[in-house]
């Protein structure tokens, strides 16, 4: 399992633990860390490595008013800096702001385009992608509606001035970065959707 609090970003917070561990993690966290809500996602099985090196795709979704999706025609491939065989942080956690000052990262090698990687279909992964994140828009708007309840009023701003919560505006447009997780038989699975992404 990976177990990260739902509101962190950077890799921040992060935990890795087996299914007869994940009771005790969550409570170790907690006790360090007491969030409200902590988000707890199956490892996916069998999965492909980059020359023994972990690897995510980010992707860019630009959401327009209620809602249209448009999926930026690139990616970029995250790839760990050490080999799976490590077995530590490092090697499990594809994120370019954890990974960026340890030794081995070499942005050419460990941030590539999708476009210039040969070892992945760019092409039919993107396809995908369009697909598995405009179905999300467009459940994240039924959900916005019905927050919005029967005035239509979206709730008021955060008073922290953190994001937090999705709300679509007509007129208006958002930017996501989207990471996913390539399966062995090339299929995406969708991890998470970070507002404000960095644009490095």
């Amino acid at each position: 399992w990976c177990l990260k609090p739902a509101d962190s970003s950077n890799a921040f917070g992060i935990r890795f633990c087996a299914d007869d561990d994940l009771e005790k993690t969550y409570n170790e966290a907690r006790a360090g860390d007491e969030r409200s809500l902590w988000v707890a996602q199956r490892a996916i099985p069998s999965l492909p490595l980059m020359q023994g090196n972990k690897f995510h795709l980010r992707l860019l979704a630009l959401v327009v008013g209620d809602l249209e999706c448009f999926v930026f025609d690139d990616a970029r491939v995250l790839v760990s800096p050490v080999p799976m065989s490590d077995d530590n942080d490092h090697a499990r956690i594809t994120n370019r702001s954890f990974n960026v000052d340890h030794a081995a990262y070499d942005a050419a090698k460990h941030n590539q385009s999708l476009r210039v990687c040969g070892e992945l279909d760019g092409a039919a992964l993107l396809k995908q992608a369009r697909t598995l994140i405009a179905g999300v828009a467009k459940r994240l708007a039924k959900a916005d509606a019905l927050r919005r309840g029967v005035n239509g009023a979206p709730p008021p701003p955060s008073t922290t001035g953190e994001k937090r919560h999705f709300f679509a505006l007509p007129n208006a447009w958002e930017l996501f970065g989207v990471d996913a997780m390539v399966t062995p038989d090339n299929q995406l699975v969708l991890l998470e959707f970070n507002p404000e992404p960095s644009m490095g």
